[in-house]
């Protein structure tokens, strides 16, 4: 898809971040609008693979790839992104959230392509924690997004919790995003929705770290993000 002309850009919309398929990791990495535009996906980027990879690889080709840990997939998925797709029926958008069918798998067609990922204007605040044996060259073991919108009292209007690498596919929490919603961001809020996430983990044991290990990642990481979130202060 070298040859297509209009893939390799990166585009605001007005309300939403167009990501052509040849924009490499390192492209997003190093993009103003991007970091102004979807600050948490940048910096899940930031912490991805390494510098050789990074200037190969593409966004969109990672979620191709389809890994249950894919760093950009958190994000992605609590950013509401959408998945442009075009093939002989014409032109389709599929939710992030549809995208993922199984470990490796995804719903594109055999004779479609994916040309960009239409992914909304960061709303409110939001986390990538991630946690691997290596910082970036590693896949990581466990890893969650979350944003949070909040109203003027500080009560969260809107969640999104996401889990990374500890199920067949890249997932929302809506247990631990219904914890939040309608509550202060305090200490029993935090603590529910930590429990909530890992609860809805649902990891194996394979050769880098075992499942109970993992669950009891997803509630430290949920709990480090949303006390971050927490300390930052103000209301998003």
């Amino acid at each position: 898809i070298r040859d297509i002309p209009g893939l390799d850009g990166l585009e605001d919309t007005g309300d939403a971040l167009d990501i052509g398929a040849r924009v490499t990791l390192a492209q997003a990495l190093t993009s103003e609008l991007a970091a102004q535009r979807v600050p948490v996906l940048v910096d899940a980027i930031h912490r991805m693979a390494n510098v050789n990879v990074r200037n190969t690889a593409t966004v969109v080709g990672n979620i191709c790839n389809a890994s249950p840990a894919a760093d950009t997939a958190g994000p992605l998925l609590a950013l509401d992104a959408e998945v442009t797709v075009v093939g002989p029926g014409g032109e389709r958008r599929v939710p992030i959230g549809e995208w993922f069918t199984a470990p490796g798998s995804h719903c594109l067609g055999t004779e479609e392509i994916v040309t960009a990922l239409h992914v909304p204007h960061q709303q409110g605040r939001a986390r990538y924690e991630r946690l691997a044996n290596r910082r970036t060259a590693d896949l990581a073991l466990a890893a969650v997004c979350i944003r949070l919108v909040q109203g003027d009292d500080g009560v969260v209007t809107d969640a999104r919790v996401t889990l990374g690498a500890v199920a067949p596919t890249p997932r929302r929490s809506n247990a631990a995003e219904g914890a939040l919603v309608g509550s202060a961001l305090d200490r029993a809020a935090i603590e529910a929705a930590s429990e909530a996430a890992a609860d809805e983990a649902s990891p194996i044991d394979d050769v880098r770290a075992s499942a109970w290990y993992r669950v009891e990642m997803v509630r430290n990481l949920a709990r480090r993000g949303l006390e971050a979130l927490a300390a930052e202060g103000g209301v998003a």
